[in-house]
C-alpha cells in the first residue's frame, strides 16, 4: 500500500468519524468543523504514515506550513487538561486506523 493511499484511508476514516464529506478536507473551507477535522486528519497521517511535510501538503492540497501548523495545533491541544474530548477522539481514531 502506498503512502498516499494510506493517507487517504486515514482521511476517509476521520471524515466518517466526524460526519463530514471528504471533499471538504481538501478545499479552503473555513468552517470550524472542517478545520478541526482537517487538522486531525493531518495529525494522524503524520503519526501513522511515513511521509514528509511536502508530500503531505500534496495529498491535502495545502502548503507545507499548513501541515506544520495543523500538527502543532493538535499536539498543543493534547497537552491541555480540559481537552478530554479531543484525547478520546485521537484514541478512537487511532483504533479505527489500526484495525483497517
Amino acid at each position: 500500500m502506498t503512502q498516499q493511499v494510506k493517507a487517504k484511508e486515514i482521511v476517509t476514516k476521520v471524515c466518517n468519524y466526524y460526519g463530514i464529506e471528504e471533499k471538504y478536507i481538501y478545499k479552503k473551507l473555513r468552517k470550524k468543523q472542517v478545520i478541526n477535522s482537517r487538522h486531525m486528519a493531518i495529525y494522524l497521517v503524520k503519526k501513522h504514515v511515513n511521509m514528509n511535510n511536502t508530500d503531505m501538503a500534496d495529498v491535502f492540497k495545502k502548503d507545507r506550513t499548513t501541515i506544520l501548523h495543523a500538527v502543532q495545533k493538535i499536539q498543543d491541544l493534547l497537552t491541555l487538561p480540559h481537552e478530554e474530548d479531543l484525547k478520546k477522539d485521537v484514541e478512537n481514531l487511532n483504533f479505527l486506523i489500526q484495525i483497517h
